[in-house]
């Protein structure tokens, strides 16, 4: 399978990659899972890869890397049309068995908000 270096840590020496397959993300851990020919591997780096999946998420193992940067705005990209398509796609996803997680930015709150939502907690 192919995927996309989305995120990366060198100094823990992981990764976040996005399978061609659109699935759940795949966690590359350099510190147990690192070919001998694979050197750092960045955001926007096209890789191929074998997945093993357990019951909460995706390993990435024997990843190679097959292009550095071929898509260096990717994480970018996604992270603007997630801003603007998030807010909808939560509301329709909502349900108990719902798996999706925001990962947009923290917006701050209004002062008027934060004490109703003070006034809410048992004890309060």
């Amino acid at each position: 399978m192919y995927g996309v270096v989305l995120w990366s840590d060198s100094k823990c020496d992981r990764a976040l990659i996005w399978c061609e397959d659109h699935g759940k993300l795949a966690f590359f851990n350099g510190q147990s899972d690192r070919p001998d020919t694979l050197e750092a591997i960045e955001a926007g780096d096209l890789v191929k890869l074998e997945l093993e999946e357990t019951r909460d998420f995706r390993l990435a193992k024997d990843v190679e890397l097959v292009s550095s940067d071929e898509y260096p705005q990717l994480a970018d990209t996604l992270l603007e049309v997630g801003e603007n398509f998030l807010p909808e796609a939560m509301q329709q996803a909502r349900g108990p068995e719902s798996n999706v997680i925001p990962f947009g930015r923290p917006q701050p709150m209004a002062k008027s908000e934060t004490a109703s939502k003070k006034s809410a907690l048992p004890g309060s």
